[in-house]
């Protein structure tokens, strides 16, 4: 068994690029039964880990990891492609759970204590998650449902000040709980929470909270425009009035 481990480790290196700076205790930790091909790992720096466990399939996936005790996990049975991860700084963490489904994305943290988290079950067909600042959070639950170009930012990328070199515009967490549906070039900024079983519409940009849950909003800025609603990933003829 130990052997056919071995075996697949050589298999991955073989089929991607992977650049390891291990002399500064930076790890990666490769679990079983794993589609890996045509990815480029870069990590360096110092006390950074990548965790990829069993039953992930990656392809045409960029990760860099450099700074200083970060980490990456992409957990069971989850499957990535055509995405970009990169993380800088120190102690951030950007956790995938399992049954996970991201294509042509783009996760990124600049700063030191911040996380992205993406709870499992959650589709993400084109989405860009920009976390910067310190202690800050990007969270996104279970089971959610992200379109084409959408964007989730917890930060404004670049500070504004007032005349007694006040920061005026820091970054706040954004909170996505379970089952929401990010509707296709929707826009989410620093400091939202969207309730549980929301829609948001098309091209929406979402500037305060959306506070109802089973809530259909849309609009620049969103607004909620009908309650008592609930959504689902396919339809059934059968069920439509």
């Amino acid at each position: 068994m130990k052997e056919n481990f071995l075996l697949d480790l050589i298999k991955i290196r073989l089929k991607n690029k992977i650049k390891l700076d291990n002399k500064n205790n930076n790890k990666i930790n490769f679990f079983k039964n794993l589609n890996i091909k045509k990815n480029s790992i870069e990590i360096s720096g110092k006390n950074n880990e990548l965790e990829i466990r069993s039953n992930v399939e990656l392809k045409n996936v960029v990760i860099k990891l450099n700074g200083k005790n970060n980490k990456i996990v992409i957990k069971e049975n989850s499957k990535l492609k055509d995405t970009d991860i990169i993380v800088n700084e120190k102690n951030n963490k950007i956790i995938i759970s399992e049954n996970i489904k991201i294509y042509k994305s783009y996760f990124f943290i600049n700063g030191e204590n911040s996380k992205i988290f993406v709870g499992k079950d959650t589709t993400i067909e084109g989405a860009k998650l920009n976390s910067q600042e310190n202690n800050n959070e990007i969270f996104i639950g279970e089971n959610c449902m992200f379109s084409y170009n959408v964007e989730v930012r917890n930060t404004d990328s670049h500070p504004i000040f007032d005349f007694q070199n006040k920061l005026i515009n820091n970054g706040q967490k954004v909170i996505i709980k379970d089952r929401v549906w990010l509707s296709e070039g929707v826009t989410v900024l620093k400091g939202v929470v969207i309730e549980n079983d929301c829609v948001v519409g098309a091209k929406s940009l979402v500037t305060k909270s959306i506070d109802k849950s089973n809530s259909l909003s849309a609009g620049i800025p969103a607004k909620i425009i009908k309650e008592k609603v609930k959504w689902r990933r396919f339809f059934d003829n059968k069920e439509i009035k």
